[in-house]
């Protein structure tokens, strides 16, 4: 009498890594949530005034669970920084949302978008203060693709006294970017030709929409 062995193979459906929320109430501990970050988790600020230098994002969220750093309450809540650069994302899948963000006179880039940094989301924040407050670059042959922009307010409490660009969205490489329903103005600058953008996307790439 012949014996036989049967296997059953279950296959589940990914499911979405677990949420959490990370609560954030100073400058230590938001770079730490950022270093640490996993799919999934939402980094929330707390109330107050947080001074930040750059910060380099590399930490990837997942299609079905993005990392999101937010604010509790915006209206009090603000970073501030003076660096070049803010935040520089080379990484995909992360949210930034609700958030009120101010630049110095040396601030050039709130949001430096490279590389791997695909799928990111800028949603309903308030920045001001940056010779480009979004810079999207390539990065070692990589461009970030299928970039949201959307319901945030860009713009300059002043001139910027540089003889730098200034175009507060400036966008070379990258495919599928959509910056729709921002509020984008008081752009002007002091140094150089004196000649500023709003917005431009170039660098011959597809499926863009401003």
């Amino acid at each position: 009498m012949r014996s036989f062995l049967i296997f059953t193979i279950f296959i589940f459906p990914s499911m979405p890594a677990l949420a959490r929320d990370v609560t954030v109430t100073d400058v230590p501990s938001l770079q730490r949530a950022i270093k640490v970050a996993e799919p999934a988790d939402r980094i929330v600020l707390q109330p107050g005034r947080y001074r930040l230098n750059k910060i380099l994002i590399t930490r990837p969220g997942a299609a079905n669970a993005p990392i999101t750093l937010t604010a509790l309450n915006p209206a009090q809540t603000r970073i501030e920084t003076d660096a070049t650069e803010l935040f520089k994302l080379d990484a995909p899948y992360w949210v930034f949302e609700n958030l009120d963000i101010r630049g110095g006179k040396n601030a050039h880039h709130a949001f430096h978008i490279v590389g791997r940094a695909d799928n990111t989301v800028l949603r309903g924040n308030h920045i001001v203060g940056f010779h480009a407050s979004v810079k999207g670059n390539p990065q070692k042959k990589l461009s970030p693709d299928d970039v949201v922009i959307t319901g945030n307010a860009f713009y300059n409490d002043a001139p910027r006294k540089t003889a730098q660009p200034v175009t507060l969205i400036d966008v070379v490489g990258g495919d599928n970017w959509r910056i729709t329903n921002n509020f984008i103005a008081d752009f002007a600058k002091g140094g150089g030709d004196g000649i500023s953008y709003g917005a431009f996307l170039k660098g011959g790439r597809q499926g863009r929409s401003l």
